[in-house]
């Protein structure tokens, strides 16, 4: 059996309740190394220790946060000579990542045993894709950071909402999302109407693959390499090449209403629309001086700096989906 090394963070949502039943896995199986971190600056630690007694599989028992963190670790610090294969495990609130990596129920623990049988008959190679990462460059003053979803304008408002207003609801995943996003369509088409200019604050500055740049005020940017974002919605796609999928959607009324009906009529990504950009990419600048968030967690972009976007680093996960493909 390929040894297994599961990073836990007991502060993730559903590890909150549901660590034990993580822990009775483990138990019930040999060649796992099970490290249970105390903070998120324990995650340089961990993979040290995985390193050190030569794990074949990281198991990430966390949210997106967490996730990024290792990412983060895995490439700047580089405690491994190769990168093992990378399972992740739907223990957060939003679980994009594992849910894009088939992983979608919130049960990180019927997850880990599904990963650690496989470890055990032989068959873990017959479930694992490759997937690119991004690097983020511009909002720490030391090193660039990793992960796999970007966002930036309206989104951080609208997640700062979520996770004030609508979380605390105890909603399915599911119903949260779509009210997450009718709030802030709606918002922005009513706001719109009694907008007067534009707030040169909230402006963002956007140059794809060094091809021209375009400036405005934006209700959506983001740039991620997951297959599916939430409700199965898919960036990138259109025009262009690389491995960074770029989507936005600039924020006037009539720009934000043809966007939700292309999205309503599966039209997305199909039909070019004015102020709705939708294009794969090698390498994507922003110049703004509003926050940003990779994979949930907020930075604040340093002071006459462009935030830099490229995806030229991969990893091989395990996939809980479709065995021949991303899910």
């Amino acid at each position: 059996m390929s040894l297994v090394g599961v990073l836990s963070n007991p502060m993730s949502t559903r590890n909150a309740t549901g660590l034990g039943l993580v822990r009775d896995v483990v138990e019930d199986f040999n060649g796992v190394f099970h490290f249970e971190i105390g903070d998120i600056r324990d995650v340089s630690l961990a993979l040290r220790r995985f390193a050190e007694y030569g794990t074949e599989v990281i198991a990430i028992n966390g949210g997106d946060g967490t996730i990024h963190a290792v990412f983060s670790v895995l490439i700047n610090e580089k405690p491994f000579e190769r990168v093992p294969l990378i399972a992740i495990l739907p223990a957060g609130k939003t679980n994009m990542i594992s849910e894009d990596l088939g992983a979608k129920q919130p049960r990180p623990h019927l997850y880990l045993r599904r990963l650690l049988e496989w470890a055990k008959d032989g068959s873990l190679n017959r479930h694992v894709v490759k997937r690119h990462v991004l690097k983020v460059d511009g909002i720490d003053r030391q090193q660039p950071i990793y992960g796999m979803f970007l966002g930036t304008a309206g989104i951080i408002e609208g997640i700062a909402y979520t996770r004030r207003r609508i979380h605390p609801l105890g909603l399915p995943n599911a119903l949260s999302h779509v009210l997450s996003m009718a709030v802030l369509f709606c918002r922005a088409i009513i706001g719109g109407f009694f907008r007067k200019g534009q707030d040169e604050r909230s402006l963002v500055q956007v140059t794809i693959d060094r091809k021209g740049t375009v400036m405005g005020r934006y209700l959506v940017v983001i740039a991620t390499t997951l297959n599916r974002l939430l409700l199965g919605f898919r960036a990138g796609g259109g025009d262009g090449a690389g491995a960074v999928r770029y989507f936005s959607v600039e924020d006037t009324p009539g720009i934000v209403m043809r966007a939700i009906w292309l999205a309503l009529t599966g039209k997305h990504g199909k039909r070019a629309v004015a102020g709705v950009t939708n294009r794969n990419a090698s390498l994507v600048r922003l110049r703004l001086t509003t926050p940003i968030t990779v994979d949930g967690e907020f930075y604040t972009p340093l002071p006459g700096r462009e935030v830099i976007i490229s995806a030229d680093d991969n990893f091989t996960f395990v996939n809980f989906g479709n065995p021949e493909g991303a899910p």
